[in-house]
């Protein structure tokens, strides 16, 4: 298999395991709405998988990732040699290059979505745990005659007597 179709069989194959990955994207919102531990692990799982599979499918291909960032958006931008030029001057690679890209772009859109969610779901938490521990520990309030007093009862807001 000459560079050319072995960079389109890589550029294929990287941009199946990249729509995999979206889809896993959308099922790790999901799970994050849902709050279900058992998903995110399962999605996690799965994440994992995926980015494993486009490393090992990258591993030892040097002059092919150097030629993939080569061409870059237009063609023929830094390549001097004229097999570089002819491979990246392919309407299929060139096509396929364009189509990863865009959908690394869309599975960054998705991540940092699905980040944002999580870190609000954490914010929203301690906020809670917070109050919670407020409330709880012993506070002081005002009782009969306008006396300020420590309040013995945990969890207790309002004295009936004050």
């Amino acid at each position: 298999m000459g560079e050319k179709e072995s960079l389109k069989t890589i550029l294929i194959l990287t941009l199946e395991l990249y729509r995999n990955l979206e889809e896993v994207l959308v099922n790790e919102r999901k799970a994050i709405i849902k709050a279900s531990l058992d998903d995110m692990i399962s999605v996690i799982k799965e994440k994992e998988r995926i980015v494993r599979e486009i490393a090992l499918l990258w591993e030892g291909k040097g002059e092919l990732k150097l030629l993939f960032h080569k061409s870059g958006s237009s063609r023929n931008v830094g390549l001097h040699d004229s097999s570089e030029s002819d491979l990246v001057n392919d309407d299929r690679v060139f096509s396929l290059i364009k189509e990863l890209k865009d959908q690394c772009s869309r599975v960054h859109s998705l991540n940092l979505a699905n980040k944002e969610l999580i870190e609000s779901a954490i914010s929203y938490l301690r906020d809670w745990l917070l109050y919670l521990q407020n409330l709880m520990s012993p506070h002081l309030i005002y009782a009969k005659g306008g006396k300020v007093i420590l309040n013995s009862r945990p969890g207790c807001v309002i004295n009936r007597e004050g």
